[in-house]
């Protein structure tokens, strides 16, 4: 009996090992894929005046796999001086309310001014450049993002009925008694602009409290719900719920720190790529890029063979080029004059592809919503 018990202790064990490891391999493939390449004895880690830490040799393998047949220069540095920024005013945050009353959760949401259109106008442009490079990786983690939500139940079944999860933005609290809300004519009882279709796709704050603590999504918000907190700062249809779109964006948003955050789900890979991207542009390493600089640099890419839509090529182009390049400055800069820095220079293209790809219900992969051939003709 006694021999019983160790085998049945050891093969538990074991049990419990396999279980560990085959989560670890499922959190690490949600991202896309550009896999982290760990940190080798010799590698150098520079810390910036600004808290950021890069992995040197990890970098320059991305550099030599964007930028393969250019030197960096012997001028640069591989140092950060942490550049005197200005305080982040969070006027797209909680602060500014909407001017006319909504239908819908709270009449004081956010005005959502904050909105760009980080994928259109001049910087269209810029975006249609870099879309070789990037796009496929956006594309591919966003869908798993969404996929991932969706294979939470959107309902707490807790048996202890006191420790359940109530959704704060359930539908029916704010629904007339005799609303059934099972149609799209019911839910546009409520607001003429809700669509039954979006709302049933969309994902709750139970679904989000459940993927912040499982991913570890960075928590903004002025509550311990961070699910509430999510809905309240992203939530632009005020149906209680966070669309494809409002989904895709909050995340980049909220993760706008990108050096001092580690977490699944949230493009971190693309990111890290972007990264390295800007340090290389940032030769100087102040902690920050000018258009001036991506005017120099970006003709260096590697795109690929054939990749086309080319705005640094030809001369016929320049005025598209210092038109795009000056739009991607104007919309992403905050922190400092003239420029932007890393987490902006990141941000401002993945929000870029985002509002290009991304719908309240679909994620479109060709180009559909790009306008790409309206601008090339």
């Amino acid at each position: 009996r006694e021999l019983m018990k160790q085998i049945f202790s050891l093969t538990s064990f074991l049990i419990i090992i396999l279980l560990l490891n085959y989560t670890l391999k499922v959190n690490s493939s949600s991202s896309n894929n550009l896999k982290s390449k760990s940190s080798s004895a010799t590698s150098t880690v520079t810390a910036t005046a600004v808290g950021m830490k890069s992995d040197i040799s990890q970098v320059k393998e991305l550099w030599e796999e964007l930028f393969p047949s250019v030197s960096r220069g012997t001028a640069c540095t591989d140092e950060v001086v942490g550049p005197t920024l200005k305080s982040e005013e969070d006027e797209e945050e909680e602060a500014e309310a909407a001017s006319q009353p909504r239908n819908g959760w709270g009449k004081k949401r956010p005005s959502f001014k904050w909105i760009k259109k980080w994928g259109f106008g001049p910087v269209a442009y810029l975006i249609d450049f870099l879309d070789p490079l990037f796009r496929k990786e956006f594309l591919d983690e966003t869908k798993t993002i969404i996929s991932d939500l969706a294979g939470y139940d959107n309902v707490d079944t807790n048996e202890e009925e006191s420790l359940r999860y109530e959704d704060p933005f359930d539908m029916r609290l704010i629904a007339k008694p005799d609303n059934e809300l099972k149609t799209d004519a019911d839910i546009k009882k409520i607001n003429p602009l809700f669509s039954m279709e979006e709302y049933k796709r969309a994902f709750n704050a139970f679904q989000l409290n459940k993927a912040i603590k499982d991913f570890n999504w960075v928590k903004k918000g002025q509550t311990e719900d961070s699910g509430y907190d999510f809905i309240v700062k992203h939530d632009e249809s005020g149906d209680g719920r966070l669309n494809y779109i409002e989904l895709i964006r909050g995340i980049i948003w909220n993760h706008r720190n990108r050096e001092s955050t580690a977490c699944y789900d949230c493009h971190h890979f693309l990111a890290k790529k972007l990264s390295a991207l800007f340090s290389y542009i940032d030769c100087q390493g102040k902690g920050y890029v000018t258009a001036e600089e991506l005017w120099e640099k970006f003709p260096d890419l590697n795109r690929g063979e054939n990749a086309g839509y080319n705005i640094f090529k030809g001369k016929k182009n320049t005025s598209i080029r210092t038109a795009a390049v000056n739009d991607f400055i104007l919309k992403n800069s905050k922190r400092i004059d003239a420029g932007v820095t890393r987490d902006e220079f990141i941000s401002g293209i993945l929000l870029g592809f985002a509002q290009r790809h991304v719908t309240p219900t679909s994620v479109f992969e060709d180009e559909k919503l790009t306008m790409k051939n309206i601008r090339w003709g």
